[in-house]
């Protein structure tokens, strides 16, 4: 069995983007991704392909996968408090959405709470979600932070969160991203999912001043008035979507 991979995906859209970087020019860097399939029953193949200049697709990355290899480790789910904020259908037949809090405190998951509801219901009030709301199942993850927001370096602001998100990718001070994508993928693990939001809690007056910049899987919430992109609709991938939890 062969399982491949296209590699523009979530770190793979951020690592080319940061080789046309000044940084890139004078230093070596890597970015890790973190991709999901469903656990092989028989040695698998596992290949990541990119596509080049021309269009055609290269390998880059094969590794054979032994479901009985001893070294492929079965963790217990990180645990985390979760709820599920919208919809009664079932995972099989539904599109189910992840929301990850960072940047909430445990005194603030009520708030976040509510900017799900809240912003689920922006998504799910237009058209073509609009018609089909009742087959989308959505979830709260409660991930805990120690301190609230995440960090802006040129303001020398830094903040213990559960994903560590920073403004200031590639010293772009409207740039807020996420590279933990293994503890936001085990955070996500606790309920059935198709798409990741990452809810990143913002004080109003950042938020008045900062617009997302998006990858191929990015959403971008923007305060009075709301507006959103739909950048690619897929029932069963793993996207992966940041947006601002306050107003």
């Amino acid at each position: 069995m062969k399982i491949e991979c296209d590699q523009h995906i979530q770190q793979a859209e951020k690592y080319q983007e940061w080789q046309a970087t000044p940084e890139a020019k004078i230093m070596n860097r890597s970015y890790y991704q973190v991709n999901v399939m469903p656990f092989p029953k028989n040695t698998t193949q596992f290949i990541i392909e990119y596509r080049n200049r021309d269009g055609a697709f290269v390998k880059l990355f094969e590794y054979e996968i032994d479901p009985t290899n001893y070294f492929i480790q079965e963790e217990t789910v990180m645990k985390v408090k979760h709820s599920k904020m919208m919809g009664t259908g079932d995972a099989s037949k539904s599109i189910d959405v992840a929301f990850v809090a960072e940047g909430y405190t445990q005194e603030e998951m009520g708030k976040f709470r509510a900017d799900v509801e809240r912003i689920a219901g922006y998504v799910l009030n237009v058209e073509p979600f609009k018609a089909y709301a009742d087959r989308f199942n959505i979830y709260a993850l409660e991930s805990v932070s120690e301190e609230s927001g995440p960090d802006i370096p040129g303001k020398h602001i830094y903040k213990n969160t559960v994903l560590n998100s920073n403004f200031y990718t590639f010293d772009s001070e409207r740039y807020l991203t996420t590279s933990d994508l293994k503890s936001m993928h085990d955070i996500a693990a606790n309920v059935p999912y198709d798409h990741i939001f990452v809810l990143i809690k913002l004080a109003i007056h950042h938020v008045e001043k900062i617009q997302m910049k998006g990858h191929k899987h990015l959403t971008a919430f923007e305060p009075y008035p709301i507006q959103f992109q739909v950048r690619k609709a897929s029932s069963k991938s793993k996207d992966v979507f940041l947006g601002f939890g306050d107003r």
